[in-house]
Formats: structure tokens, sequence, C-alpha cells
């Protein structure tokens, strides 16, 4: 039986879950999370303080709904490697680390810039069957 080997680049505007079945079928989704940067109360906005909290909440409330359409999309994987910019991918790893399911599948975590999706493919490649 082939194992499921998932990467995942993304920040806080969009993921992209790359899977392979064993090391040859691959498969591509793309998320976009649809929000916005992270509201700081105290920025200096135009908003009052309790506004500002308010969308933080909402802000709060959508990063939760992003990460788990993210977690069902890869649900059937036996390995998972994280990587890109930023918080989101500790964020997620987090997230997925609550989840007795995912116990023992986080294969990597790794900080990295922009990447197109031809480097994304070829970054899990590299971690999880040392090809380029």
């Amino acid at each position: 039986m082939n194992k499921n080997y998932i990467g995942i680049w993304l920040d806080h505007k969009e993921a992209y879950i790359i899977s392979f079945n064993g090391s040859t079928h691959k498969t591509l989704q793309h998320v976009h999370s649809g929000i916005g940067k992270k509201p700081v109360p105290g920025g200096g906005s135009l908003y009052s303080p309790i506004q500002e909290q308010h969308l933080l909440h909402k802000w709060q409330i959508q990063m939760k709904e992003y990460y788990e359409t993210i977690i069902k999309n890869v649900h059937n994987a036996d390995h998972i490697y994280l990587l890109g910019p930023g918080e989101a991918k500790i964020e997620l790893k987090h997230r997925l680390e609550q989840n007795k399911h995912f116990t023992d599948r986080i294969y990597a975590v790794e900080n990295t810039d922009k990447l197109s999706e031809v480097e994304i493919e070829q970054k899990i490649k590299q971690v999880f069957f040392n090809k380029q």
C-alpha cells in the first residue's frame, strides 16, 4: 500500500496542497483564505479599540475556518511537510497537533519565501523522496 505524502505551502492568504501517493502520482489543490491582513489593535487605525477588537476576533474566526478547510483536505495524509513564510505554517502545525488523528504525521516544518508551484513541488519531492 502506497503512503500518502502531503506538502503544504501556506501563508495567511493561500495554501498550495500537493499530495503524492507513493512517489509518482500527484494532486494539487489551491485554497484561498479570502482574508485580509491581521488587524493590529492600537496600530494607528481609524477604528475605536472596541471596533479593533471586533475586527481581530472576526479575523481569528476566519483563520480558524481557513485552517479547518486545509485540515479536511489532508485528512488522508501519512506524512505532512509544512512550509512557507511567516507564522501560518506554525499556526497550522499547532492545530494539527491538537488533533489525535495527526499525531506523529508532521514530517517537517520549514521557513521559505514565496515559491512557485514548480518550486513547491520540487521542495516537497526533495524532502520526501530526496529527488529534484
